[in-house]
């Protein structure tokens, strides 16, 4: 029980060690617009929510481009300080990172540490080390949950387990709500191209034509089951739509704003 625990143990303790400093004093964390700021704001208006805790109720006090999505950080902030709230969200992220991650891990039959080694990569790359996802809170946990969304495609199509195109479908879709747009539609890409590749595998070195032939059944019920992660995907990333349309009203609001010369663009 220890040794199947211990990999779990390891990726908490890298995740308290990356943040002490944030967690154990006074330090705070400022990643962009995830300032205390914005935490003390949320806090105050958690008397709006109306003990709804789970739920983002901004859009019911006329903010725009805000979206009714289950809201973990609500919770949070009910819970913690708004200045430790950022803190732990961000070391509540970089753990789930690394624990879906090596679950992702495990499902190619690894070696543990092996498995643990991948964990801890994708974890730190989290703007932690590298600096490959610099930004904001929701960034980071699309990094969180994605993993999961390979994981159960990866079982849909290797093990024929057709329900859990569902499951990625859910994933996905709620990275999507989580409103890091562009990092999500890349991934969602990503998950794609991994599907057409766990696709062909399964031929492996048999002709095309009487693979298909022999497995039409089968080719046609993943197909349907790539059709159904898209429905569920639209289905639970419905509630982001209006903050997907928000962003795209400002960023084009933005761009006429700036149409400017060549020389103008440049200077700026």
């Amino acid at each position: 029980m220890l040794q199947k625990l211990t990999p779990f143990l390891v990726l908490t303790l890298i995740a308290v060690l990356v943040f002490s400093g944030g967690l154990f004093t006074s330090k705070e964390i400022i990643s962009y617009d995830d300032k205390p700021l914005v935490a003390q704001d949320i806090n105050n208006l958690l008397p709006e929510s109306r003990g709804n805790w789970p739920w983002n109720m901004n859009v019911f006090i006329g903010r725009p481009g805000t979206v009714i999505v289950p809201s973990h950080q609500l919770l949070v902030a009910r819970l913690f300080s708004p200045v430790f709230y950022m803190k732990f969200m961000y070391f509540l992220s970089i753990l789930l990172s690394g624990i879906f991650f090596l679950l992702f891990m495990r499902d190619f039959r690894l070696h543990p540490a092996a498995a643990l080694f991948g964990a801890v990569a994708w974890m730190l790359t989290n703007n932690i080390l590298t600096l490959a996802l610099p930004g904001h809170l929701g960034k980071f946990m699309v990094t969180s949950f994605m993993p999961l969304a390979f994981l159960f495609l990866r079982r849909a199509v290797i093990r024929d387990l057709y329900t859990n195109y569902i499951y990625a479908g859910i994933f996905l879709g709620f990275t999507i709500m989580l409103g890091a747009y562009e990092l999500s539609f890349f991934y969602g890409v990503l998950l794609f191209c991994y599907w057409i590749f766990l696709m062909l595998r399964k031929r492996g070195t048999e002709k095309l034509v009487p693979f298909v032939t022999r497995n039409w059944k089968k080719i046609a019920s993943h197909k349907a089951g790539l059709l159904a992660l898209g429905l569920v995907m639209l289905i639970t990333m419905a509630a982001g739509i209006p903050g997907l349309m928000h962003v795209s009203n400002v960023r084009t609001s933005e761009a006429d704003a700036f149409r400017q010369s060549a020389q103008e663009r440049w200077d700026w």
